[in-house]
């Protein structure tokens, strides 16, 4: 049969949103044999309360003829929708696209550190290509509901709903080392425990590393958790959500340490600024 008055929809969940709802997507057709084709918005912009993003593009269908498609997103609710022109008929065998940049929310990241991703598993066949991170695999849901409609030899509004991927917050590893030099005759300067305070975005917020829990200052949502360390001797920070952490050193000792020096090493793409 045919598929006409076609519409993708996809509402995102709790814990996915756009890197940048600005960004149009990337929109792909590939037809049975030849090129894929890309459709590019060429009017994608926001309407005046900033609210909705629309954009249109074209493509040329297998008859030749020239084809309208319409993008929408909602940044209230967080659905975007893609609709063919209603008397566009699906092409058999053609594959359709629509490619957007998530990233995980708040909220994922303190559910995460709360109790972990629980028994939510990507379903089937779930994974973009060159993928392996969703299909089977522990996460949250990435979206609520994503469905396809169309109307089909006289039948009005069919609903087709697709399988549900996960998302993975990000995480990354901090290590801290204390190095001392120019003990000035102190036996003992290699013996003293030195603290450093780690900052970091929100999002570190209730989680554990090195032994200490991140928590929020008083007077920001800055995640802070400070680490005793003996020169010497590493404090592993692991998996701590992606972000700038700030180290500074609470209490230098200069009485016992000339030349002091301390460095942060960093694994997994996670940022650090050093403290002075």
């Amino acid at each position: 049969g045919t598929f006409t008055n076609v519409v993708i929809t996809d509402k995102l969940s709790n814990y996915a949103e756009l890197v940048d709802e600005t960004k149009a997507p990337t929109i792909t057709i590939q037809p049975l044999t030849g090129d894929p084709i890309s459709v590019t918005l060429q009017d994608y912009m926001a309407d005046q309360d900033g609210r909705i993003y629309t954009g249109t593009g074209t493509f040329t269908d297998g008859s030749g003829e020239r084809q309208t498609l319409t993008y929408t997103y909602n940044s209230g609710n967080k659905t975007f929708t893609l609709k063919f022109s209603s008397t566009y008929a699906l092409e058999n065998g053609w594959t359709y696209t629509i490619t957007v940049k998530i990233q995980p929310t708040d909220k994922a990241y303190s559910d995460y550190a709360a109790n972990g991703y629980g028994t939510t598993v990507g379903d089937p066949d779930t994974d973009a290509p060159g993928n392996s991170t969703s299909s089977g695999k522990p996460g949250f849901y990435s979206n609520t509901t994503a469905d396809l409609t169309y109307d089909s030899n006289g039948v009005e509004d069919v609903k087709e709903e697709y399988p549900k991927p996960v998302i993975q917050v990000k995480l990354g590893n901090l290590t801290l080392e204390k190095q001392v030099e120019g003990l000035e005759g102190n036996d003992n300067a290699n013996d003293e425990q030195f603290t450093f305070t780690v900052t970091g975005p929100k999002t570190a917020v209730g989680y554990t590393a090195g032994g200490q829990k991140f928590v929020a200052t008083s007077d920001d949502q800055n995640a802070t958790a400070s680490f005793p360390v003996t020169p010497g001797s590493k404090v592993e920070l692991a998996n701590l959500p992606y972000g700038t952490y700030t180290v500074t050193e609470s209490d230098p000792a200069s009485e016992i340490v000339s030349g002091k020096y301390y460095f942060v090493s960093k694994t997994d793409s996670a940022t650090v600024d050093l403290g002075t």
